[in-house]
């Protein structure tokens, strides 16, 4: 195929530059997902992501998030919202990382320690499927509330805008993967630790105040 893109390209144009630009158009999708440097996706499978579920009958549902990654990262935050269209009530989540705040459905943001490569299970959430859902209903990964876009910190401390891959919830297969897809916003620095908390007394507190 790639063959018959380029002789198509050629004598198009007649010339090397638009053929390199066909060449370029050709591996285009392939390329540009390489070079994504980090994602959250949410997944039918705890291992790499399948992006579509059927909700043809009652009973429970776990579902994953993952985060991949080219670039090493050390912490996310964001929150996972059902779309139009879904019925499926969350019952319940396990998550994988003990530096973590709040939850998906509130908003959450994970610490995972050393700067890795690679992808990590950060969650696992249960729903009850009824088996109502609208056809190609969709799960989707987004920004958490106290930010402006699903965000990552990299192994730098900085913080970086992070791309989704959310979840097709269909009556049969067919609905294909959601469109990996990006938000607007700054990244912001974030905590994953709760802010400690010591024993004190009030005399210790007045004495703050006094001279």
């Amino acid at each position: 195929m790639s063959k018959f893109g380029r002789a198509v390209c050629w004598s198009a144009s007649g010339g090397l530059v638009a053929l390199l630009s066909c060449a370029l158009f050709i591996l285009g999708p392939s390329v540009v997902k390489a070079q994504i440097e980090s994602s959250i996706a949410i997944s039918g499978s705890p291992n790499y992501p399948l992006c579509e579920i059927n909700d043809i009958s009652p009973g429970v549902r776990t579902l994953y998030v993952i985060h991949r990654y080219n670039a090493g990262v050390i912490a996310s935050r964001f929150k996972i919202q059902s779309g139009p269209g879904i019925t499926m009530s969350y019952m319940s989540e396990t998550h994988y990382f003990p530096f973590t705040i709040g939850n998906t459905q509130e908003g959450i943001s994970v610490c995972y320690g050393p700067c890795e490569l690679g992808e990590k299970l950060i969650a696992s959430i249960t729903y009850m499927a009824y088996g109502t859902t609208s056809p190609c209903s969709q799960i989707l990964v987004v920004s958490h509330p106290s930010a402006q876009t699903v965000e990552a910190i990299r192994c730098d401390g900085i913080p970086t805008r992070t791309y989704v891959e959310d979840l097709a919830v269909s009556h049969n297969s067919g609905c294909g993967c959601p469109s990996t897809h990006g938000f607007q916003g700054t990244a912001q620095v974030f905590t994953c630790q709760p802010v400690p908390v010591a024993n004190t007394t009030w005399g210790a507190i007045k004495s703050l105040f006094s001279n």
